[in-house]
């Protein structure tokens, strides 16, 4: 919230906060729009990363 605002509205920051926890509701939860990087996909990842990250994670 901006400092400003408090003069105005010294509550307004409840407003955000109840919006904040309302998106972590359990309720509120929707299924992922795709699936999780496969084995072979996250490798993929990785050796973009370059050859010192892709080893590090493999060890």
């Amino acid at each position: 919230m901006v400092p400003a605002s408090v003069a105005v509205s010294p509550d307004a920051w409840r407003r955000y906060l109840a919006l904040l926890l309302d998106g972590l509701r359990a309720e509120a939860a929707r299924p992922l729009p795709v699936p999780p990087l496969t084995l072979d996909e996250l490798g993929g990842v990785l050796r973009g990363l370059g050859p010192h990250r892709a080893s590090r994670t493999t060890q």
